[in-house]
């Protein structure tokens, strides 16, 4: 038996027992997605008069209708849920869920945009990358393969290479050995006799 069925197991025979709060009754019908065995009987822990106990009431419930206006405990399940998926993402907890959500929202509208953006960017470096890669190696310049593997490679790296690529470009274009100023024709240490046919 494997560790889900044991806990559910266990959460069976502890909602049999009437051992557990309304609240963690609905919690686990909702992340067990079964219908929690009715307790029989109260269970009012002994010693009630000590305050570290407790006492869990039972309430009386009845079938309620499958469906979107079920029951409050399935809305009561599903706030629990959407409180611990907002701690879970490092939000404060919150005590107004909705509101909470509506930031999440909102802040997900904000960031898809800055997304689309980084996209656009990502695409124009690449291509202005591609494009010193053909000025370099020229007819040579294999642009799927490359591409391909600019589009999955970091900004850093993109950069680099077209960096390089546009460094080679520019020196393929200037001559790569030095200049030197051309010799004059008339040398004044030459006697003009030795221009005489």
């Amino acid at each position: 038996m494997n560790r889900q069925h044991s806990m559910e197991a266990k959460t069976r025979y502890m909602a049999a027992m009437g051992l557990l709060s309304t609240h963690e009754r609905a919690f686990a019908e909702a992340h067990y997605r079964v219908a929690l065995p009715q307790p029989a009987f109260d269970a009012t822990v002994v010693g009630a008069a000590d305050p570290a106990f407790q006492t869990f009431p039972i309430e009386a419930r009845t079938a309620t209708p499958a469906g979107p206006t079920a029951s409050p405990t399935a809305s009561t399940a599903q706030l629990d849920e959407l409180r611990a998926l907002l701690v879970a993402s490092g939000r404060e907890p919150a005590v107004d869920v909705v509101a909470e959500v509506r930031a999440v929202l909102a802040e997900a509208h904000t960031l898809r945009a800055l997304a689309d953006d980084g996209r656009t960017y990502r695409s124009a470096l690449v291509d202005e990358a591609i494009t010193e890669g053909a000025r370099a190696h020229g007819a040579a310049f294999e642009e799927g393969t490359y591409r391909s593997i600019l589009e999955s490679a970091p900004l850093a790296a993109v950069k680099q290479m077209r960096d390089d690529w546009r460094g080679q470009a520019d020196g393929a274009m200037s001559p790569s050995l030095p200049v030197t100023p051309p010799m004059p024709l008339w040398n004044e240490k030459l006697p003009s006799s030795a221009f005489r046919a």
